[in-house]
């Protein structure tokens, strides 16, 4: 499942250790992701949700902040234009603290249907925001950490860990640096 964008296949064997690693980063990413996403909605004019939640997920390692607030911001156009075709699955869907990784495995899987790259990366952060967003508008609160840790337990299943480990990581130059 994770091969496309003219990468490696998945299959040459990455270190257990190195696949733990980016589980954990990916969590790490994901509340950086998060903590920015609501920043700049807020800024957008938009009530800033999920009050003491996305404080708490501010991160204090200052890369993987860097990270998730340029993931963010490179992902904000894909979060755009995604955010009602998110919602519309949501509302189908319903997910509640019960249901919520085999809602978020189902719609993560047909995001990588035909591979893995950045920009479908991007698309699963959108979509992961957008869930914590729907879930805490019904009044259940606490639930960004378990959207986090739906995505890193995705990401390590899927495989898509281990080509994110072959690109480098999440704190790989290319997405480090850019402005």
């Amino acid at each position: 499942m994770a091969t496309g964008g003219g990468e490696d296949s998945p299959d040459v064997a990455i270190r257990p250790d190195v696949v733990e690693k980016e589980e954990q980063q990916a969590e790490a990413v994901f509340l950086s992701y998060t903590f920015h996403m609501s920043a700049m909605r807020s800024e957008n004019g938009d009530s800033r949700p999920l009050n003491g939640e996305i404080e708490d997920a501010r991160q204090t390692n200052r890369e993987y902040d860097k990270v998730g607030r340029q993931l963010a911001t490179i992902g904000d156009d894909i979060y755009k234009r995604y955010e009602t075709t998110f919602d519309n699955f949501l509302k189908d869907l319903d997910p509640n603290l019960e249901n919520a990784y085999e809602i978020f495995k189902k719609i993560a899987s047909s995001v990588f249907e035909t591979g893995v790259n950045w920009g479908r990366i991007l698309t699963l952060l959108g979509f992961g925001y957008r869930m914590a967003l729907y879930i805490w508008k019904k009044g259940q609160h606490g639930f960004l950490k378990k959207i986090a840790q739906c995505l890193a337990r995705y990401i390590v299943e899927s495989r898509i860990a281990q080509w994110i480990a072959k690109q480098g990581g999440w704190c790989t130059q290319s997405l480090a640096n850019r402005s």
